[in-house]
């Protein structure tokens, strides 16, 4: 009976410490570390998700171009009156002015802009530039679609030749 008293006191306790409220300092410095563990581990990851969102937006916006120049330049060598500023604002028409698809600049919050370049380089991070080469007989002979990254570098330059 001695034995089974003792062990009921035990269980008492037992009980009566575990209805104590808050945490000890040991579990509150454990679970800092945990969460400083995961931030450290985290932190880099969003990085280089940001950075190939970002990308991606920049391929979509290449691509867009793409296709709108390529549904297009048969009708610029057909008909005339079209020189690289026509074919530049119709361009920026169509893919920037129209509300329902309006690209965006992956890297700045604006408006991306498509002008001609003619011979002047792209300088603005994340905005698709045209650059029209014209023949000798006033069609196009070839359109050059220019992207840079978010460093300015130039990103990916796709041709397209009728």
């Amino acid at each position: 009976m001695k034995k089974c008293k003792k062990g009921m006191n035990k269980l008492k306790k037992m009980i009566k410490r575990g209805n104590d409220e808050g945490f000890t300092l040991i579990e509150l410095m454990i679970v800092i570390a945990v969460i400083g563990i995961l931030a450290i581990v985290l932190v880099p990851k969003v990085g280089t998700v940001k950075t190939q969102a970002r990308t991606t937006g920049l391929d979509t916006n290449l691509r867009m171009v793409q296709g709108y120049v390529q549904s297009r330049i048969s009708d610029w060598n057909t008909t005339s009156g079209h020189d690289a500023s026509t074919i530049a604002s119709e361009v920026y028409n169509a893919l920037i002015t129209d509300p329902t698809d309006k690209m965006q600049n992956p890297f700045e919050n604006n408006n991306i802009a498509i002008p001609s370049t003619d011979g002047v380089g792209p300088s603005v991070p994340g905005e698709v530039y045209l650059n029209t080469t014209m023949g000798s007989s006033g069609y196009v002979s070839q359109v050059n679609i220019t992207a840079l990254d978010s460093k300015g570098i130039v990103y990916k330059t796709i041709t397209i030749k009728p």
